[in-house]
Formats: C-alpha cells, structure tokens, sequence
C-alpha cells in the first residue's frame, strides 16, 4: 500500500501542480517536500521552505518536525 501511495506522488508532482499531503512519518515523506507546515492541535504552528532551511541551518525536516512537536504524543510513532 505504501510503494502504491508513493508511486501515484511522484506521478503526480509536476510544477503547476500542489500535492498536499498530510503525515506524522515524516522521515518516509522528507525527500518528496518542498514546502513544509507545522500544526499543533489544529493551529498553524510553523511553515518552512524546506531546502532554504536545511542550507541555513543544517537540519533536516525530520529533526524540525522533532523540534517543534517535541512531548507531544503521538499514536503510530
């Protein structure tokens, strides 16, 4: 089901298109992202441009993800 799921992304993404995609697994989707955001209990918490963030700071999307929701619990993880 997962290959099934990331093969119909990547047939998708073209650039005039936007594929939003919602996932706590953040590390099985980082390389498909450019644009990133963050919600806390229903509200906006952060929005990254993802190559910017990994040439200015260095991390990854996985360890901003770990960062900013760091404590919360979350089922699956």
């Amino acid at each position: 089901m997962q290959e099934e799921i990331e093969k119909m992304i990547l047939e998708s993404m073209t650039e005039e298109k936007t594929v939003i995609l919602s996932s706590h697994l953040v590390e099985e989707v980082e390389s498909y992202i450019d644009f990133a955001l963050f919600f806390r209990h229903g509200s906006l918490i952060a929005t990254e441009d993802v190559e910017k963030m990994r040439q200015e700071s260095g991390k990854s999307l996985t360890d901003l993800y770990r960062e900013l929701l760091a404590g919360e619990e979350c089922v699956g993880c």
